[in-house]
């Protein structure tokens, strides 16, 4: 039995590998082939149904997602990776579905609150991204990351006195995070407390 769990945890790394060598490959090859000639738009979204090359990459990439999250459907890793793949070829609601199911298989897998807190902010829903990274709080309240992004998406909505609040829980645990030091500063400027604010940007 021991040895049916190794060979399975053996086979998931290997199609892991292998879906992300093929992902890489891509983007490497199309970012020699257009650094000059497309827009950073374009490299940014590889999905364009106007790009043959990108169309059948993603064809080959779509099968193996469905080898792997059809073998594996209830690791939260497996659908982490489809949420990625799905993310770079410009497949948001796909990539939200696939995080999406990473927490419903494990509330406490925090990477998901970290990619759908990414993707609201992309659209520029700061409320829903602050409800995941609040999450991600809850689930990780020693990361230092989390609280940063937090508090970056409260400062967009707004909402700087909760996002003061926020960095300076976060820098009395983490006095090390210049991230969070350099963005309260910013904070503090906004709220018009210019000498505090000095002090944090040093």
């Amino acid at each position: 039995m021991f040895g049916n769990f190794v060979r399975r945890v053996a086979r998931i790394h290997i199609l892991l590998a292998i879906l992300g060598f093929l992902v890489v490959i891509v983007i490497a090859r199309s970012f020699v082939a257009r650094l000059f000639t497309d827009p950073l738009t374009q490299l940014a979204h590889p999905s364009s149904k106007a790009d043959p090359e990108f169309k059948q990459v993603w064809e080959q990439a779509r099968t193996l997602l469905q080898q792997i999250t059809h073998a594996f459907p209830d690791d939260p890793q497996t659908w982490n990776l489809a949420g990625q793949i799905h993310s770079r070829f410009g497949r948001a609601s796909d990539a939200k579905a696939c995080w999406k199911r990473c927490l419903a298989i494990d509330p406490k897998f925090v990477e998901g609150y970290h990619r759908l807190g990414f993707l609201a902010t992309e659209a520029g829903d700061f409320k829903l991204a602050a409800e995941y990274y609040r999450q991600a709080c809850k689930v990780d309240p020693n990361s230092a990351v989390y609280p940063t992004l937090l508090a970056e998406v409260l400062m967009q909505d707004g909402q700087l006195e909760e996002a003061r609040h926020v960095l300076e829980k976060c820098l009395q645990k983490h006095p090390e995070a210049v991230a969070a030091r350099a963005l309260l500063a910013q904070v503090l400027c906004q709220l018009r407390k210019d000498g505090s604010a000095i002090f944090h940007a040093q």
